[in-house]
C-alpha cells in the first residue's frame, strides 16, 4: 500500500468517534455492551458476555488498553464448561478477570453443560476444579453474586465448606442439588435462588434473607422457609415438587398462630388445592404486599370444584384475601380465582387468563359500579385502571362485534362512574375491523378521548379503520 494512503487511513481512523471518546466514556460503553448474568439462562446466554469481551479486546490496541485498565470491565465472569478440558481452559480466563478487576466485588456464573456426562474428579473441599479453585478460592471474600449450575456432588460440598469465606456474598443461585444446603455461614447472603433440589435440609441465616426464589423444590420445604424468614421482601415458589414429609403439623407454626411478614412486597405462589395451600391461607399475613402472582398446578386445580379431592379451605382463602389491603398488582393464570378478592381492595392493575369469552364478559359485568340500598354508588375495585386479558389456547380469539360491544358497554359503566379504564387483550394479534354501528356513541366518545383505552397484542385496537394507539 502507498505510504501516503496508509498514513491517511491511519489519520482518519484516529479521528473516528470511538477513537476520540475519553477513556472513561469508552469504558462505560464497554460495560453496557457486556451482559452480566447471575440469573438463570441457557449456557449460550451465559457465554455471551465472555464473547463480547473478546470482541472488544480484538478491535484495536486502544480499546484493548482501555479495557485492561478498567477494573469494572472484569467484575462479571460468566462461562459454561462441559468436561475437564474446558474447565482447565477456564482457569486462565478466570485468573485474568480476578487480576484486572482489582479489589472490586465479583459476579460469577459457572454452568456445567452435559449434566448427564459423569465427571469423576474432585476430593473433599474442592469447589469446582483444582485449577479453577487455585484462582477462585483466594478471592471468595470478593464474590458478591454467585450462580452455580449442575456441579458435581463434591463441588457443592466444597461450596458449603467454603461458605465462611464468602463474607461478601449477597446473591446465590444454585441448580441441581441432591444434598443438604448449608449456607448459614454466609453472613451477607440476602438473595437466594434454589432450582431443582430434592433434599429436605436447607439451612440459611433466615433473618438476613430478603429475596427467596424456589423452583422445583419440595412444597413442604418451600412453606417452611417462607415461615422461617421474617424479613422477606420477595418470595417466589413455582413448579413445586411433592412434599418429602406429609406431616403438615411439623411445618405449621401453631394453632391460630399468624406469621406476619411485614416487609413482604412481592409474593408468587403455585396453588395445588391441597392442605399446603391452607397453611398459607390460615397462617400468613402480608400487610405490606403490593405485587402478587398466583399460578395453578397443571395437575388440575379447579377452585370452582366442590370436593373431588380439592382440599382448599374456602373460608381460609377468603380470610387471606381479606388481609391484602396493600395489594396493587395482581396476576392470575386462572381468572376464576379473582372472585375471592374483596371488591374494596385498591388493586390498580391485574393480568388474568380466561378459558372462554363468556368469562371475560362475566368479569367485566362483575366490576361494574352498582347502586346500594341507600342509593349510594358502589365502585368495585375503585383503583383498578388497567387489566391485561388473555384467552386460553384453543379458544376462539376473534369474538364477534356484538360480543365486543357488550364488553365495552360494561367497561364504559366504570368510565361513567369516574374510573378511567385501559385493557390489553394479550395474544390477540388482529381483532379485525369491528362495525362501529355495534358501538354506541358514548362508548365511541370514551375511546376518542382516551378515558377508555382498548388495545390488542400489537398495541392497537381496530374499529372500522379507527385506530386507538
Amino acid at each position: 500500500m502507498d505510504p501516503m494512503i496508509a498514513d491517511h487511513q491511519k489519520l482518519n481512523f484516529q479521528h473516528t468517534p470511538t477513537m476520540v471518546l475519553p477513556p472513561e466514556t469508552l469504558s462505560q460503553i464497554f460495560q453496557e455492551s457486556i451482559k452480566p448474568s447471575v440469573d438463570r439462562a441457557t449456557s449460550s446466554d451465559v457465554n455471551d458476555g465472555m464473547f463480547n469481551k473478546l470482541r472488544i479486546l480484538q478491535v484495536c490496541s486502544r480499546w484493548r488498553q482501555v479495557a485492561l485498565s478498567s477494573p469494572s470491565f472484569w467484575v462479571h465472569f460468566s462461562s459454561s464448561f462441559h468436561n475437564l478440558k474446558t474447565m482447565e481452559s477456564l482457569a486462565h480466563i478466570l485468573g485474568l478477570h480476578l487480576r484486572h478487576s482489582g479489589s472490586l466485588p465479583l459476579h460469577i456464573v459457572i454452568v456445567r453443560t452435559g449434566v448427564h456426562t459423569p465427571l469423576n474428579y474432585g476430593t473433599d473441599g474442592v469447589l469446582i476444579h483444582e485449577s479453577i479453585d487455585a484462582e477462585l478460592v483466594p478471592a471468595l471474600g470478593r464474590v458478591k453474586a454467585l450462580r452455580l449450575d449442575h456441579l458435581s456432588f463434591m463441588g457443592f460440598v466444597g461450596l458449603f465448606q467454603h461458605a465462611s469465606h464468602l463474607t461478601g456474598l449477597e446473591s446465590l443461585c444454585i441448580e441441581g442439588l441432591s444434598q443438604p444446603v448449608r449456607l448459614a455461614g454466609c453472613p451477607s447472603l440476602h438473595n437466594l435462588t434454589i432450582v431443582n433440589s430434592s433434599h429436605a435440609e436447607i439451612s440459611v441465616n433466615a433473618h438476613i434473607i430478603h429475596t427467596l426464589n424456589l423452583e422445583s423444590v419440595p412444597v413442604d420445604l418451600c412453606v417452611r422457609l417462607l415461615f422461617e424468614c421474617p424479613n422477606l421482601e420477595s418470595y417466589s415458589m413455582t413448579e413445586p415438587m411433592n412434599p418429602i414429609t406429609h406431616d403438615i403439623h411439623s411445618v405449621c407454626p401453631g394453632h391460630r398462630v399468624m406469621v406476619v411478614l411485614s416487609k413482604m412486597k412481592e409474593f408468587t405462589w403455585t396453588l395445588s388445592g391441597s392442605d399446603w395451600d391452607n397453611l398459607i391461607w390460615g397462617h400468613l399475613d402480608l400487610p405490606a404486599i403490593t405485587d402478587m402472582i398466583w399460578h395453578t398446578d397443571p395437575a388440575g386445580f379447579d377452585p370452582t370444584q366442590e370436593g373431588g379431592g380439592l382440599a382448599t379451605d374456602r373460608r381460609l382463602l377468603k380470610g387471606f384475601c381479606e388481609r391484602l389491603g396493600s395489594l396493587k398488582h395482581l396476576e392470575l393464570d386462572l381468572a376464576d380465582l379473582f372472585r375471592w378478592f374483596p371488591e374494596r381492595l385498591t388493586i390498580e392493575s391485574c393480568f388474568m387468563a380466561f378459558d372462554s369469552w363468556d368469562k371475560v364478559f362475566d368479569f367485566c359485568r362483575d366490576i361494574e359500579p352498582y347502586h346500594q340500598e341507600d342509593g349510594g354508588l358502589q365502585k368495585p375495585f375503585p383503583k383498578l385502571a388497567r387489566f391485561d386479558i388473555t384467552i386460553a389456547d384453543g379458544e376462539d380469539d376473534t369474538p364477534g362485534a356484538v360480543y365486543i360491544a357488550d364488553i365495552l358497554e360494561s367497561l364504559g359503566n366504570r368510565v361513567r362512574a369516574g374510573l378511567p379504564t385501559s385493557v390489553m387483550f394479550i395474544g390477540l394479534h388482529d381483532i379485525g375491523n369491528i362495525d362501529m354501528g355495534c358501538i354506541n356513541a358514548a362508548i365511541r366518545e370514551m375511546l376518542d378521548n382516551g378515558s377508555l383505552v382498548i388495545k390488542d397484542w400489537n398495541n392497537r385496537f381496530i374499529f372500522d379503520d379507527h385506530f386507538w394507539v
